[in-house]
């Protein structure tokens, strides 16, 4: 999965249409892909997870197992065997990423990067 990167990228959280899915509380939940970028801009990462909330200062996201995790820059791409809660800053330079395994065991990692742009131009267009 994602590892630690340092000062290496930032993300930009791109909504995508359709595919809602209903949480406990009977809300919707959209699905967002999440793209990250090196800073020379070039394309890194690029993954589908679930809008869990949003605002001003952060979004969170859920990964569902099975999501697949493409690597631009090895040209791969990877099957996620773990469940995740995934919170991206708007206003700091870092994210973090909670990986949980069936087991329930945690694993937590963060990586320092730019402020994350949640992109609402792209949002409001679908």
């Amino acid at each position: 999965m994602v590892k630690l990167l340092g000062l290496l990228r930032t993300q930009r959280i791109k909504a995508i249409k359709g595919n809602w899915n209903k949480c406990k509380g009977g809300e919707e939940m959209k699905e967002l892909d999440i793209l990250v970028y090196k800073y020379n801009n070039k394309l890194h990462y690029e993954w589908q997870t679930i809008l869990i909330k949003e605002n001003d200062n952060y979004v969170l996201v859920k990964g569902e197992i099975g999501r697949k995790l493409k690597h631009y820059t090895k040209g791969k791409v990877f099957n996620c065997p773990l469940k995740s809660l995934e919170f991206f800053s708007l206003t700091e330079g870092f994210t973090v990423n909670i990986d949980i395994s069936n087991s329930g065991d945690i694993e937590y990692y963060c990586n320092i990067c730019l402020p994350s742009k949640f992109n609402l131009e792209e949002k409001n267009k679908k």
